[in-house]
């Protein structure tokens, strides 16, 4: 059961196939979106926290905590899915672009991913529920900290 009524649900849908539009429109998008893993995100954040704007950073922590927190716990140590904080984000994914199509992508419950092959997968896909902005910034942030 979710935390919004469904008018609130509704409303929240209708915002995001919003932003969505918008910023498949503004960078060019609209001809892959459908293509998980393909689409040409900003991928700052490669480890140099100088990379990702401060917006960008405020953007990630926001869909982290909004997000990703429920499993990869508060502070990114860990809990039902890998940690991230640390350096571990970018040890697991050193290619932000191949971050960025596992978050796009998600995983499949069992099976390894990453460098090391180290999860357990089962992350769901983000591609049809986040925004363009939102997985780069997401990526950004999980990658700076």
């Amino acid at each position: 059961m979710s935390a919004h009524p469904p008018e609130r649900r509704a409303g929240l849908w209708l915002a995001a196939l919003f932003v969505i539009a918008a910023v498949s429109v503004s960078f060019g998008f609209s001809d892959r979106a459908g293509q998980a893993g393909s689409r040409d995100l900003p991928t700052a954040g490669s480890g140099d926290q100088d990379a990702a704007s401060p917006a960008q950073l405020d953007l990630g922590a926001q869909v982290y905590a909004e997000r990703c927190q429920l499993c990869h716990g508060r502070d990114g140590a860990g809990g039902v899915a890998p940690k991230l904080a640390g350096g571990a984000a970018v040890a697991r994914f050193p290619d932000p672009a191949e971050m960025v199509a596992f978050v796009l992508a998600g995983s499949e419950p069992g099976r390894p991913y990453g460098q090391g092959g180290e999860g357990t997968g089962g992350m769901p896909p983000w591609e049809n529920v986040l925004s363009d902005e939102e997985v780069a910034a997401v990526v950004a942030y999980e990658r700076s900290r």
